[in-house]
């Protein structure tokens, strides 16, 4: 399966991808516009600043992997893999432009007849991106993948090799292999998934060191009026956690959708700086993650609604794994719902508190210490205990609702 691919848009993104699947060697050609920018690449010139790329485009240049121009080519003989590398600034109104992506597969499929195109967008766009373009442009030859980049400027070189993780979003099979051919030798592991999950995983990442920055930056400005705080101790403390290093626990594990936090600590505390910082500064952000701590509450309660025509079984009473704690259970909160609006059976079962939960309810529901098998029954994850996970590998999947995405 030979392979004739281009790269479009030689930019920070664009030059290291092409530099980097040349050392992989690949024949990789550069598809740029801009003169100035070819000029200097010729020189090989770097027109912006970023450690290692220089010398690796001399390098290349020796090594005769990598060409580019302002032109592209099709290949009749080989399977041509168009990486699309431009930029999509926002719009006046936020919105991303990705007119020049258009641009550039409207041009190709101008010039193309019957020739395989795998066009492969790794310049970031919003989820559904490659939804619009298929139905816009795609026909029978051509075909799009979600690649999304993940370089920091800075580290881009040591980033494409070492991000930690490849994301494929596809929709053909023969897109997955040509994708598979390319990636197989790199170390990190390749995610394949849909396109539009590939384009929302990217945002994702992005808009949550958005949000890490912007509560240091608000928790600096309340500490500052509040005064009489040392901020850079303050921050240089909290990075001391051994949670950030997964000792004893992962911080990642705190990154993961679910019903909302609960327990005695986060809900109490988060209102109590709410209310303290609301006093210097209006619409904090911590208003904001309380009013989504209710919403999901409601959004994942409307999925539980739709059995109401089923027996439910509850699987977690406790606030969290392995523990026995139910202040400010969200499951308590979802089951005390089901006694007052539910008509059919309701059971319910946690290992290590369901005495204590007897002690709440009516005998109207069945409370156990495991869960078992019933008929015509809807089977609610609310917290996720480890037996769980090997109990619901007996029930059909149309039978869960896991309300804490593990299953």
């Amino acid at each position: 399966m030979k392979l004739n691919i281009q790269i479009f848009g030689l930019g920070f993104v664009g030059l290291t991808t092409a530099l980097a699947l040349s050392k992989m060697k690949f024949k990789v050609h550069g598809v740029e516009n801009d003169s100035l920018k070819l000029e200097s690449l010729k020189k090989t010139k770097l027109y912006f600043h970023e450690p290692q790329l220089e010398s690796r485009l001399k390098l290349e240049k020796g090594r005769k992997y990598f060409s580019f121009s302002n032109n592209f080519y099709i290949s009749k003989t080989k399977i041509n893999v168009f990486y699309i590398c431009v930029g999509t600034p926002g719009k006046k109104n936020g919105e991303a432009n990705i007119s020049s992506i258009e641009n550039i597969i409207k041009n190709v499929k101008k010039n193309h007849s019957n020739e395989k195109i795998l066009f492969v967008i790794k310049s970031t766009v919003p989820p559904g991106t490659a939804a619009f373009l298929k139905k816009r442009y795609i026909s029978t030859y051509l075909f799009i993948v979600s690649n999304p980049e993940f370089l920091r400027e800075g580290n881009a070189w040591n980033d494409f090799f070492y991000s930690g993780k490849i994301i494929i979003g596809f929709q053909e099979n023969f897109a997955k292999k040509i994708m598979n051919k390319i990636y197989k030798k790199f170390d990190d592991p390749i995610i394949f998934t849909t396109n539009t999950t590939a384009e929302f995983i990217k945002y994702l990442s992005n808009t949550l060191l958005a949000n890490l920055i912007s509560f240091s930056n608000e928790m600096t400005i309340f500490a500052e009026k509040f005064g009489n705080i040392n901020i850079k101790e303050s921050f240089n403390a909290i990075r001391l956690d051994k949670r950030w290093y997964g000792e004893p626990c992962n911080m990642s594990s705190y990154l993961h959708p679910g019903i909302g936090y609960g327990g005695y600590c986060l809900p109490k505390d988060t209102k109590a700086l709410t209310f303290l910082i609301s006093k210097y500064k209006k619409n904090n952000l911590l208003e904001s993650v309380n009013k989504v701590n209710n919403e999901i509450f409601f959004h994942q309660l409307d999925k539980v609604k739709k059995s109401f025509n089923k027996n439910i079984f509850i699987l977690g009473l406790s606030f969290k794994p392995n523990s026995d704690d139910i202040r400010d259970s969200i499951s308590i909160k979802i089951l005390k719902y089901l006694e007052m609006k539910s008509s059919k059976k309701i059971f319910a079962c946690d290992s290590l508190c369901y005495k204590q939960v007897k002690k709440i309810f009516s005998k109207k529901i069945s409370i156990t210490k495991h869960p078992s098998i019933k008929k015509n029954t809807s089977y609610i994850l609310c917290t996720a205990h480890k037996e769980y996970e090997v109990f619901l590998k007996k029930i059909k999947k149309k039978d869960i609702i896991d309300l804490r995405y593990i299953v």
